[in-house]
C-alpha cells in the first residue's frame, strides 16, 4: 500500500494524528520538500524512524515509491495536501494502473490557508506561480492568468518559488506588464501577502509597498471585493498585527 500524506502549510507538526499514526507504522518513510522548508531532522524526530527525502525527478520520472509499495506499506510526506500538485495526481494514476493500492491522508494546504486573508475562497480563479526567472527565461503565463481572473473579478493566489523574495515577485508582475502591455497591474495595484508560520503574517498594501517582508510564501491580487472583504482586509493594511 502506498499512503500519500499531508504534512500541513507549516512543519510536520501540522500533519493529523491519522496521518502520524499511518506514518509511524509503516515499513518506509519518504518525503519531498521541494516546495516547502521542512527538515528531514525535525520528520526523523517526531516519527522516531528514518525517512527518506526524494527529489522531483524520483517521484515524476521513477517508480521507486510504487515498486517498493507493492511488497510493503510505504508512506510520502508532503507538503500541504498531497493532491493539490498535479504531481501527485499524475503518480497516484501510475500507482493504480500498475494495481497498487494507494490511500491519501489529506492536510491543510495554502489553498485553503487563503481564507485567513479575509477573502472568500469560492471567488478566487485560476491559482498560478511566480518562478524564478533567468535571461532566457521569463515565462508570461502567470501575468495573463492573473488578467483573466480579474476580467472575471476574481482574486489570483500567486505561489512564490522559493528562491525568490517577495520584492523579486513583485518586480516579475511589473516586467511581465511592461513586457505585455495589457493594463493587469501597476505599482498602484493592491496586494496581500501571505507568509504562513508559528506566527502567520498578512500584510495588505499597494505592490510597491510590499517590500522587506518575511520569508515569501505567496501574493494575492483581489479581484472585486464584497464589503465583508474589504472590511477583513483594512485589518491587515500597512502589516496591522491582531490586538487583545
Amino acid at each position: 500500500m502506498l499512503y500519500l500524506i499531508g504534512m500541513g502549510v507549516h512543519d510536520p507538526k501540522d500533519m493529523s494524528v491519522k496521518g502520524l499514526e499511518i506514518a509511524k507504522r509503516c515499513e518506509e518513510v519518504f518525503y519531498e520538500r521541494y516546495t516547502s522548508p521542512v527538515s528531514v531532522e525535525g520528520l526523523r524526530e517526531l516519527l522516531g524512524k528514518e525517512v527518506k527525502e526524494l527529489g522531483r525527478e524520483d517521484v515524476e520520472e521513477s517508480n521507486l515509491l510504487i515498486e517498493k509499495a507493492r511488497e510493503k506499506d510505504v508512506a510520502f510526506l508532503v507538503p500541504g495536501d498531497p493532491l493539490v500538485a498535479t504531481t501527485h495526481q499524475e503518480l497516484v494514476l501510475r500507482a493504480r494502473k500498475k494495481g497498487v493500492r494507494v490511500r491519501v491522508i489529506h492536510s491543510s494546504s495554502i489553498v485553503s490557508a487563503v481564507c485567513e486573508t479575509g477573502l472568500h475562497i469560492y471567488k478566487f480563479g485560476r491559482v498560478t506561480s511566480i518562478p524564478k526567472t533567468r535571461e532566457d527565461f521569463f515565462p508570461t503565463s502567470p501575468y495573463h492568468v492573473l488578467r483573466e481572473n480579474l476580467e472575471r473579478g476574481l482574486h489570483t493566489l500567486f505561489l512564490i518559488d522559493p528562491e525568490i523574495s517577495l520584492e523579486e515577485a513583485v518586480e516579475y508582475l511589473f516586467e511581465a506588464e511592461r513586457r505585455e502591455g495589457k493594463g493587469a497591474i501597476s505599482e498602484e495595484t493592491k496586494g496581500v501577502f501571505l507568509s504562513l508560520g508559528e506566527e502567520p503574517e498578512i500584510v495588505y498594501g499597494k505592490l510597491r509597498d510590499l517590500k522587506g517582508r518575511g520569508k515569501p510564501q505567496s501574493l494575492i491580487i483581489p479581484g472585486e471585493l464584497h464589503f465583508m472583504e474589504e472590511e477583513f482586509l483594512r485589518w491587515w493594511e500597512h502589516g496591522k498585527e491582531e490586538k487583545g
